[in-house]
């Protein structure tokens, strides 16, 4: 699959968080299979702050602060040539959703979080399939 990774790098987005963000885009290259093959990958915060075709996660530069919306990110993503097949957004949740499911892709989140639930104005949609990643 062409596979788009966005990952949130937001001010509420701390060391911490973006050290497990590498740890998952390795895991997606390598125990996915993708390191031969590559990923493009978004750094977004209300906006895209950098896009790089990488084979390792340490080829994007995780660059952002402020503010959140990762509406942008998956738009972006979805607009991205060529058109991905499943887009992953890392994140911790604090952010806005696209209200609709974007049309003819799969979206996964990556929520990071610190041990607590996220408040319900914070979860990512229904429409998203969601994997917690707990902080360790």
């Amino acid at each position: 699959p062409t596979v788009t990774v966005v990952v949130d790098t937001s001010g509420s987005m701390d060391e911490a968080h973006l050290g497990r963000v590498q740890a998952e885009l390795e895991a997606v290259l390598s125990r996915v299979g993708l390191r031969g093959v590559g990923i493009t990958a978004l750094a977004v915060d209300t906006e895209v702050q950098a896009s790089a075709p990488i084979r390792r996660a340490r080829q994007l530069q995780l660059r952002g602060g402020g503010g959140t919306d990762m509406a942008a990110g998956i738009d972006a993503a979805v607009r991205s040539r060529p058109r991905p097949d499943v887009i992953i957004v890392l994140t911790d949740g604090l952010t806005a959703w696209p209200s609709t499911p974007p049309r003819g892709v799969r979206v996964i989140v990556g929520l990071l979080r610190n041990g607590s639930s996220p408040d319900a104005e914070w979860r990512p949609p229904s429409w998203a399939r969601t994997v917690l990643i707990d902080q360790s």
